[in-house]
């Protein structure tokens, strides 16, 4: 029996998005946010695209609201005087949002699972599989808290359950 590991990737495409929304560089999410590069390209993009739509439907209202009200067309066209280096405090958040949501998705598709802990223990997959979930709802919870400071809406401080009821101690995010 023998083992291949999978071939590191490069990624260097760019994922599409609506025209307001910026477009979002491949490799600077598998860069920024730390990933395995032997990652399949289409699940990275797939990722990517998924968080898109999913932040783009949280932002709709935002955005036309931006649209209608001020004539942003784009969201470096939405007026601030927040700036991060050469963007908008804006386009920081909104790839915070996609990349984070992203990361937290990956995690869950490609969390380890393993059996070979003694019945009725846990094995050590398992308990990397509990720490990848915990890991993605750190993640989905930052997505979240970038979106309500777009949107302009105050922070709220959320207790994850889950922790609780193996009788652990539960986790705090603090979603803005």
């Amino acid at each position: 029996m023998s083992f291949v590991a999978a071939a590191e990737q490069t990624y260097t495409g760019t994922v599409q998005n609506n025209g307001f929304f910026p477009d979002l560089d491949m490799t600077e999410f598998m860069t920024d946010y730390r990933f395995d590069t032997r990652l399949p390209e289409s699940a990275v993009r797939n990722a990517l695209e998924s968080s898109m739509i999913m932040v783009n439907g949280e932002l709709a209202d935002w955005r036309e609201h931006e649209f209608e009200c001020n004539g942003s067309e784009t969201l470096a066209d939405v007026h601030t005087t927040e700036r991060l280096g050469d963007q908008s405090i804006y386009t920081v958040l909104y790839k915070c949002a996609v990349f984070n949501r992203g990361k937290g998705a990956l995690l869950m598709v490609f969390a380890d699972y393993s059996t070979t802990g003694a019945m009725g223990q846990r094995g050590k997959g398992e308990d990397r599989v509990d720490e990848k979930e915990e890991h993605a709802t750190h993640y989905f919870a930052e997505s979240l808290r970038a979106i309500r400071r777009i949107k302009g809406k105050p922070g709220t401080r959320v207790k994850l359950i889950k922790g609780n009821m193996q009788g652990q101690p539960g986790h705090f995010y603090n979603v803005n």
